[in-house]
């Protein structure tokens, strides 16, 4: 399992890759990051601002190598359930925090969902007051190689 001090770093790169991956990051955004770790104690850092502004020259600089970099991450981590839960809470109200959802961020929300163990059918179950969650996680196209195809489909548009 994913120690505390890996999941919190982990957790960040997922509130922050969301946050980016519509090509802004809005103020909104933002503040619900820095509320998170505020009210919820969620990414332990002591200078989290700073990390943020790092973020961002390294996104600035590495583009989607940045996102792939991420994913790789994701994948290779060993997660509890209550792990993945809160990463999908963070990835969604990450989505929703300037109030416009767009199609790009929920191709990155489907990465994500599909990287991960948790099944449709918790995830429509544990957040089930979400406003159109099934638009979150039901499949585009079904086919054999979908993660394969929703990310690269999510990097084209991206370019």
């Amino acid at each position: 399992m994913v120690q505390k001090e890996e999941f919190s770093e982990l957790l960040l790169n997922v509130a922050f890759s969301v946050m980016a991956c519509d090509g802004e990051i809005d103020d909104d955004e933002v503040k619900l990051i820095l509320k998170l770790d505020e009210e919820e104690k969620l990414f332990h850092f002591d200078n989290l601002k700073s990390i943020l502004d790092d973020l961002v020259k390294k996104i600035n600089i590495e583009g989607q190598e940045f996102f792939s970099a991420f994913f790789d991450q994701l994948k290779k981590c060993d997660l509890s359930h209550e792990q993945e839960v809160l990463i999908v809470d963070i990835a969604i109200r990450m989505i929703q925090a300037d109030d416009i959802i767009m199609y790009n961020e929920l191709k990155f929300f489907k990465i994500i969902f599909n990287i991960l163990k948790i099944t449709e059918e918790q995830v429509l179950d544990i957040f089930s007051t979400v406003e159109d969650i099934e638009d979150y996680v039901v499949k585009d196209v079904v086919s054999e190689n979908y993660l394969e195809k929703i990310t690269s489909d999510y990097f084209k548009s991206q370019e």
